[in-house]
């Protein structure tokens, strides 16, 4: 609106100017005295028709500019935002492209401790605690080839999988693990108001609710609260599941950022946000879709559809 303003004040100075300079010039009385003489040309009629073409054209003239200036604004920034956003798909894929070899790499040095922690467990009596033990380890070390094998899916992505896994079994069965990655004072809590497939392999589903939940819990201000687990159906009849913590919430800035990857509000010895990233392109490879709604303060509500799997 600016430019339109100051192009109409413009053209309105111009035509005052141009009366003044008439007026200085005698040249209206020159031409009332025409006027008089030759009534029939109806030069008063004349005169005004002029002015008032000179007026529109003016008008026209700071309307066009003006809107020629606000589309090349657009562009510019149009422009400056795309060049920004290539730079950020770059950095990315840099990322992305280095958290594969650093994936690769560490399952390359998991796959000894794994056969020789197996070696070892045969080795000793089934009832003795050091066969607990490796156990342990071993447990602990195929989860972590899995969190690997989830790593280089992120950074080299392809079809969608098509193992299913049924969503209220899944949940029942990993939430000992769940209650593990709380604090002792933070309840988790599961409603389920629908069921069914999803598609997504036991390991990629477990991993997606357990970073979602461990960040509901690492959310919690002084240690405790509730984390809500909600299986439901949408409007249009799709499966979806979601997380809700009565937090401390997120800023409109940090939803927009949540699922960059090591993006996070916490201290360097707090962990970062990749599983998030993680959780997005498992979801989003699987044909589904994924939300953050939050306010500061008043709790964050994660949101995941899997759009024309489970109809009904």
């Amino acid at each position: 609106m600016k430019p339109i303003f100051f192009y109409s004040v413009g053209g309105i100075c111009l035509f005052i100017g141009l009366s003044w300079v008439l007026v200085r010039v005698d040249a209206f009385e020159s031409l009332y005295r025409l006027s008089r003489e030759y009534e029939h040309w109806e030069l008063d009629e004349i005169i005004i028709a002029i002015f008032s073409a000179i007026i529109v054209v003016l008008v026209s003239l700071s309307i066009f500019t003006s809107r020629n200036l606000r589309n090349l604004r657009s562009e510019t920034i149009l422009r400056e935002r795309l060049q920004q956003e290539a730079i950020a798909i770059r950095h990315l894929q840099a990322l992305g492209t280095l958290a594969g070899g650093l994936a690769h790499s560490a399952n390359n040095y998991l796959q000894p401790i794994i056969t020789l922690t197996r070696l070892s467990r045969d080795e000793v009596a089934e009832d003795s605690e050091v066969q607990k033990y490796l156990d342990r380890v071993l447990s602990s070390a195929h989860n972590a080839a899995e969190l690997f094998r989830n790593v280089l899916a992120f950074s080299h992505p392809n079809t969608a999988t098509e193992s299913i896994a049924d969503i209220e079994q899944s949940l029942r069965q990993i939430k000992p693990l769940l209650d593990l990655s709380l604090a002792r004072d933070v309840e988790l809590e599961f409603e389920f108001d629908a069921t069914g497939p999803v598609p997504l392999d036991s390991t990629s589903f477990t991993d997606a609710i357990l970073a979602m939940v461990t960040n509901a819990g690492q959310a919690m201000p002084n240690g405790n609260g509730l984390i809500t687990i909600t299986t439901f159906k949408s409007e249009e009849n799709d499966l979806g599941l979601r997380v809700e913590d009565n937090g401390k919430g997120m800023t409109a800035d940090e939803i927009s950022r949540a699922f960059d990857p090591f993006f996070t509000t916490k201290g360097v010895d707090e962990g970062t946000r990749i599983g998030l990233s993680i959780v997005r392109s498992l979801i989003e490879r699987a044909g589904g879709s994924i939300a953050i709604h939050s306010t500061k303060g008043q709790g964050t509500r994660v949101e995941i559809v899997f759009t024309n799997f489970s109809r009904a």
